[in-house]
């Protein structure tokens, strides 16, 4: 019995067709291995870049949400045809800086795209950071004693409206 099961081994050991099933299935687990690492790899990668995409989306509407700007006060001088805003950052979000503003009555709409914002103390600024008080001004014609309306539209998205009488 013992030697039928040497003879049995021998014939596996020195078995030709044996070596190349073991091989083939050798070369096989390593391929298949191999493909799984990077298969493993790209998705991790592709995850990574995903969850970088949705941090900065969603911390981009965060900064957004937390934009709040109070208007102090609107003044128009119309020997100079010129209407001076003053703005406060009163939200939990630095830089807020303006990509437009439009103003508006019952019958027409101005657009202003290229907004020089200034702080109190005379220099001009992009945005405002927290407590910072600011203003701009914007060259139009009013009519005395009637209401206005203006929009100013922030980097972020956000918008503030205020209503006043020239």
């Amino acid at each position: 019995m013992e030697s039928g099961l040497i003879r049995n081994t021998r014939g596996l050991l020195f078995n030709r067709h044996a070596e190349n099933t073991v091989i083939a299935n050798v070369v096989l687990a390593g391929v298949v291995i191999a493909l799984g690492l990077a298969t493993l790899n790209w998705t991790y990668q592709k995850s990574s870049i995903a969850n970088d995409e949705y941090a900065d989306v969603t911390e981009a509407n965060l900064a957004s949400i937390k934009e709040k700007l109070v208007f102090e006060y609107i003044f128009y001088n119309s020997s100079k045809n010129e209407l001076t805003v003053y703005l406060m950052n009163c939200g939990k979000s630095n830089d807020v800086s303006l990509a437009s503003v439009y103003l508006s009555n019952s019958s027409w709409i101005q657009s202003f795209f290229d907004i020089e914002l200034g702080l109190l103390n005379g220099t001009l600024t992009q945005g405002l950071d927290l407590g910072e008080e600011g203003y701009l001004k914007l060259s139009v014609d009013l009519a005395a004693n009637m209401s206005y309306s203006i929009r100013i539209i922030t980097e972020r998205g956000r918008s503030f409206d205020a209503t006043f009488i020239a």
